[in-house]
């Protein structure tokens, strides 16, 4: 399992990691990052 401490705020940052970990990696992903107010 592959772990991701992900200290950026940058809602549209943190979106598009993500996207490219499941499209990019069949490992498991446990990924915290924090969460603010947005609307996306």
């Amino acid at each position: 399992m592959l772990l991701i401490n992900n200290t950026n705020t940058n809602a549209y940052f943190n979106l598009a990691m993500e996207e490219y970990f499941l499209k990019n990696t069949t490992e498991d992903i446990f990924m915290m990052h924090p969460i603010l107010s947005s609307i996306i």
